[in-house]
């Protein structure tokens, strides 16, 4: 991944300043749940987990932390953490922190499980018609011309192919954020060998749109 964008490469390196909540360690996860309980004076979401990096299982409880460089998105648009509400569906992206709490990195909102709206304050008062998707996996090609990314995946949910392996085709917007490392960065930064995890909405037109792109590990291992 080039690191060039909207972070600074000392920041990226870990010469910046990161924050005294923000992670410390590599160690990251990717839980997908229901929402259950959020405290703003805490900075914390409870959720009842139903998928743990991928990886279905017994549902258990646990609680992810945020802070103010945690990103929270609705179809590519920045959201206010207040704005969740007990029964929404989101996939978080949280490292350790090295104290035994996991902080979240990004959380994306999948759905709410109690009704078909958000409050008049989300973007667009509605959640997305079309179907979402995570794709986790390596990137294969960037076509920057096109907008499109070409990512070799480990692991896919949200299509009938759920779980499988292959070559999955994401585009993006000008709008679409790369996070890494608690920065955000452009999709031209990515280089055939990053490992990213996207969440992507079916445009209606047979293409995937990036909502949000994580770097999860970045091939310069920088």
């Amino acid at each position: 991944m080039l690191l060039a964008g909207c972070g600074s490469l000392g920041d990226v390196l870990g010469t910046g300043n990161t924050g005294n909540n923000y992670p410390t360690t590599t160690q990251s996860t990717d839980i997908q749940g229901t929402v259950t309980n959020v405290d703003t004076n805490a900075r914390r979401i409870d959720l009842n987990v139903n998928s743990n990096n991928g990886n279905p299982g017994n549902q258990y409880t646990s609680s992810v932390y945020y802070d103010n460089r945690t990103q929270f998105s609705f179809q590519n648009r920045s959201v206010n953490p207040v704005d969740i509400r007990r029964g929404d569906q989101i996939d978080v992206r949280a490292y350790n922190n090295g104290n035994n709490r996991y902080v979240a990195d990004t959380v994306y909102i999948l759905g709410s499980a109690t009704t078909s709206t958000y409050p008049g304050t989300y973007p667009s008062g509605t959640y997305p018609s079309g179907q979402t998707i995570a794709i986790q996996g390596t990137v294969n090609y960037v076509d920057a011309s096109a907008q499109r990314i070409d990512v070799t995946s480990a692991y896919v949910t949200g299509l009938r192919t759920n779980g499988s392996q292959g070559t999955y085709s994401v585009y993006y917007g000008s709008q679409t954020p790369v996070y890494y490392q608690g920065q955000t960065y452009s999709p031209s930064s990515l280089e055939r060998g990053d490992q990213i995890d996207v969440r992507a909405v079916d445009n209606g037109n047979g293409r995937y749109m990036a909502d949000s792109i994580t770097v999860t590990r970045n091939i310069r291992g920088q």
